[in-house]
């Protein structure tokens, strides 16, 4: 089941705060069943990071159904 539809009025945001001279940085908030998580001042690096784990998980899964499948 999904969780972020448009029925569900759950949702997430990635936000950048900075500039070119101050530097940036990132940050991104969840909202699920009324239960809000937020997280700001993380590096690009630290950015990344968080998409590399999510990409390895997805990564994961398609190896498993491509063994299902075989």
């Amino acid at each position: 089941m999904a969780v972020f539809t448009k029925e569900s009025h759950n949702h997430f945001d990635v936000d950048t705060f900075g500039d070119v001279n101050e530097g940036f940085s990132f940050g991104f908030s969840i909202s699920v069943d009324g239960d809000y998580f937020t997280v700001s001042g993380m590096s690009m690096a630290e950015l990344l990071d968080i998409n590399k784990a999510i990409a390895r998980a997805i990564g994961g899964v398609r190896r498993q159904l491509r063994g299902v499948r075989a």
